[in-house]
């Protein structure tokens, strides 16, 4: 990484120097991953999205690809904010490109995330609304003609999941209606 670094320090305007460096990052951030450092992996993940976006279109599949492996680690490291600000790009990203299956999937995928990252702040009412959306995403997925197996397996699972946290986010929702209606009766 450091010998890549000092290239492109010599040679800022080489395309390919660019994406090495941020091929070198982006396993870098894995590895952090792995290792479950994931503070330094969204250090590092910034700079190789840097990089990325100076040299490749705005919604290219690794510009995406890098967007969510940084929004994972935000989700992971608890900076809630941060995961849904870079969940959202994607999600704008998304509004931006033909309307395909693997489209659909991307946009399930991400508002389902949207919604564990507003689980773990207690925000009930919003995780049901991104549950809907990255449910009504699955449910195009399987609308799309000529939909591959291996897509309709993923969507249904999928689906079978956002399902299951409608019901415990509902679930949720009324339970704390009711901690709201008690807490009101004992100040009566």
């Amino acid at each position: 990484l450091d010998i890549q670094r000092n290239a492109l320090s010599n040679d800022q305007k080489s395309k390919n120097l660019m994406i090495g460096v941020s091929t070198t990052l982006c396993n870098l951030g894995y590895l952090h991953r792995c290792l479950k450092m994931h503070q330094n992996v969204a250090v590092v993940l910034e700079e190789a999205l840097d990089l990325q976006q100076r040299v490749l279109s705005q919604t290219h599949p690794t510009i995406l690809a890098t967007i969510d492996n940084l929004a994972n680690a935000f989700l992971w490291n608890g900076e809630y904010l941060h995961a849904i600000r870079y969940y959202g790009e994607i999600i704008l990203m998304l509004e931006k490109m033909d309307t395909t299956p693997m489209k659909y999937q991307t946009e399930a995928e991400t508002y389902y995330k949207i919604s564990r990252a507003y689980r773990k702040q207690n925000k009930f009412e919003v995780e049901l609304e991104k549950l809907q959306h990255a449910l009504q995403a699955v449910r195009e997925i399987n609308n799309s003609v000529g939909t591959e197996e291996e897509e309709e397996k993923k969507s249904n699972s999928l689906e079978f999941h956002i399902l299951n946290d409608i019901r415990r986010c509902q679930e949720d929702l009324r339970t704390k209606q009711l901690n709201r209606s008690f807490e009101e009766d004992d100040y009566i």
